[in-house]
């Protein structure tokens, strides 16, 4: 258990390092939806990605069940994702 925390906690100190250059580049500020194997499915803000199409999320809520769980940041693994669509329209950040 700790050996996966201690993975988690170096993902999301190389996405950290990474992706905020990728993404204030790239200037995608918008609302997406991932729907996970499992029938899981998030909602959230895109943070981070990488090749292997592993994915930070921010201000995540997990729709999955009967009720809404706000999970704040998210680190998903590529491999569990099957769609990712945008919600809203993709705009430059100012």
């Amino acid at each position: 258990m700790a050996a996966a925390r201690d993975e988690t906690k170096r993902c999301l100190r190389k996405f950290d390092a990474n992706s905020d250059e990728q993404i204030s580049q790239s200037g995608l500020v918008a609302l997406f939806e991932v729907k996970l194997n499992a029938n899981r499915l998030f909602i959230g803000t895109l943070r981070g990605f990488d090749q292997f199409m592993n994915l930070v999320i921010n201000n995540t809520v997990d729709v999955s069940g009967n009720y809404n769980a706000h999970n704040g940041m998210v680190f998903i693994r590529g491999n569990r994702v099957v769609m990712i669509e945008a919600l809203e329209l993709i705009s430059k950040s100012q």
